[in-house]
């Protein structure tokens, strides 16, 4: 078997160990010299692990690559290019962030598709059960980053938190790392109230995030567990010959 196949195989354990190395990584990579940098590459990892979970449906595969490309190509630019030509756009910026969580929402829905169509519960689904939940608080961590850009003011921080400014106008990856926090602080129903959203579009984004996580554990997991659990079961035996 060779190396794609076997990825393939436990495609959705990779792609659920790529995410945990993204959102567990994150505090090293704050402290390094390079560090927006690196947080793409690592978030990069997760993008090839989801085109090997689609690798075998073309259409999704193609989907998923035209989904992406204006987010890789924007990101890169503004690192290869001057500073004058590419970074410190708040439009480009918005636009990289919405690709990458139209992407994952592409993903997410491939996910979904393939759970629901499947009768049999693998360890590899359930993988891929735990992957969507990560990529809920991913995806609207960048939904929420492409907001705070194109309309800044969008969420407040707590007086400790408070940098004196805009979210827009700090540094990218404490943006992010602040706005992926509230995610899943959101996605969990936690609410500490040390971040919030200001303006209505940011209010109603962060109201469907809380009702599509408590959808998703309550139906979704739910029906998991419950068909892992009849196919442990067997079956009644059959009666005995002449009875």
């Amino acid at each position: 078997m060779g190396l794609a196949e076997r990825l393939t195989r436990h495609r959705f354990l990779l792609l659920l160990i790529t995410l945990s190395l993204l959102l567990t990584s994150y505090p090293l990579e704050e402290g390094h010299r390079d560090a927006r940098v690196l947080f793409n590459v690592v978030f990069e990892l997760v993008l090839v692990a989801g085109l090997i979970a689609m690798r075998k449906e073309r259409m999704w595969l193609w989907a998923g690559l035209v989904l992406i490309l204006p987010g890789v190509t924007i990101f890169w630019s503004s690192i290869l290019l001057s500073d004058s030509m590419m970074a410190g756009s708040a439009l480009l910026e918005s636009i990289e962030h919405l690709s990458m969580a139209l992407y994952l929402a592409l993903l997410i829905v491939f996910i979904l598709r393939d759970l629901f169509s499947s009768t049999a519960v693998t360890s590899d689904r359930l993988c891929g059960a735990m992957s969507v939940y990560l990529m809920l608080g991913v995806a609207w961590g960048f939904f929420y980053s492409a907001l705070e850009l194109y309309v800044p003011g969008s969420f407040t921080l707590a007086a400790p938190l408070d940098p004196g400014r805009p979210l827009a106008e700090i540094d990218p990856l404490q943006r992010s790392g602040v706005l992926f926090y509230f995610s899943f602080v959101t996605l969990t129903t936690l609410g500490y109230g040390d971040v919030s959203p200001v303006s209505t579009t940011a209010q109603m984004l962060a109201m469907w995030e809380a009702i599509v996580g408590q959808i998703y554990l309550t139906i979704l997991v739910a029906r998991l567990v419950g068909l892992h659990v009849s196919s442990a079961v067997p079956g009644p035996a059959a009666p005995p010959a002449g009875d």
